[in-house]
């Protein structure tokens, strides 16, 4: 950068101060900004308290005053003049902002539109036609997300920071893309209990107990299993190789504790239904840490075996 010149006639060095220099000592301020307004990358003729000025090659204009602009209401379209401040949102609610495109009137390469979003409700700046905003149609802002837009004349580069919430203690809520907690979703995987069991057969009307890694069925006592975190037990499947019986059903219902209590997650193989992949993906149930669970089979045909049994599991997340 070059010398500037100061009040009695003194010349400094602009890159070399590192102080604050007075209104009244840039003797050439005048001279050099010629007419126009405040708008930045515009010659400039009137200076605020707080504003900066910067050398274009030409003229000294307006940048960025470090004011805050606060609470834009949604509907708010961002304006060259935004550049010497910083646009902020604090609402609640969800709040939707445009910006015009780069290279526009009053827009040149090299603007900057500085933005914090101080509110819970998430902000969305959207181009106004056809400026990209790193490539997309739009951004948004999580509370406490702050970004600088820079316009190249045709599109916006977005540098952004966001802030990380603090996450509730005690909670199993994870941290998403947007740097927002939630709570895990039911089509998350979580832990998958199975077993294979082959094409072993149920008792005629017998009531019996399947636990996982293990091909056949015993009491409660030996095919119990532990719960080792709370979780959300759901989508019970089962898979049979041959027919059930016409004459009786043979149901699989997840139950806990010695009791056993039943929970609502059950399969039922209706009377004479043919071997297939039989599931209850509707209902669930909640599990405890700490929890013993077994899967109970009963055959409700009196006459004899029940259909074969290849397989089962659910998942508990």
């Amino acid at each position: 950068m070059g010398n500037f010149s100061g009040g009695g006639g003194n010349n400094f060095n602009l890159d070399s101060v590192k102080e604050d220099i007075a209104l009244s000592d840039l003797s050439d301020v005048t001279a050099k900004s010629g007419t126009g307004t405040e708008v930045p990358g515009i010659t400039t003729t009137s200076i605020a308290t707080n504003d900066y000025l910067s050398w274009n090659g030409t003229n000294w204009v307006n940048t960025f005053s470090g004011l805050v602009d606060s609470n834009h209401a949604t509907g708010y379209a961002m304006v060259a003049a935004d550049a010497t401040k910083l646009s902020t949102a604090n609402s609640g609610s969800a709040v939707a902002w445009t910006i015009p495109d780069s290279g526009g009137a009053g827009f040149p390469d090299g603007l900057r539109l500085a933005v914090c979003n101080r509110g819970a409700g998430i902000l969305t700046i959207t181009r106004t036609t056809a400026s990209t905003i790193n490539g997309a149609t739009n951004a948004t802002f999580a509370q406490y997300d702050c970004g600088v837009f820079t316009g190249d004349g045709t599109d916006w580069i977005l540098s952004r920071s966001s802030n990380i919430p603090t996450k509730t203690t005690g909670t199993t809520n994870f941290l998403r893309e947007d740097y927002t907690f939630a709570a895990p979703s039911s089509s998350s995987v979580g832990t998958l209990f199975t077993s294979t069991f082959g094409t072993n057969t149920i008792a005629a009307a017998t009531t019996t107990y399947l636990g996982p890694y293990v091909n056949t069925a015993n009491t409660i006592a030996n095919r119990q299993a532990l719960m080792p975190a709370a979780c959300t037990a759901r989508n019970l499947y089962v898979i049979t190789t041959s027919t059930q019986n016409a004459a009786g059903s043979l149901v699989f219902t997840l139950t806990t504790g010695n009791g056993p209590t039943l929970t609502a997650l059950t399969v039922t193989v209706a009377a004479g239904a043919a071997a297939g992949t039989y599931s209850d993906t509707v209902n669930t149930a909640a599990m405890t840490a700490g929890l013993t669970w077994q899967l109970q089979v009963v055959n409700n045909y009196a006459g004899g075996a029940s259909a074969g049994i290849q397989a089962w599991g659910f998942q508990c997340n």
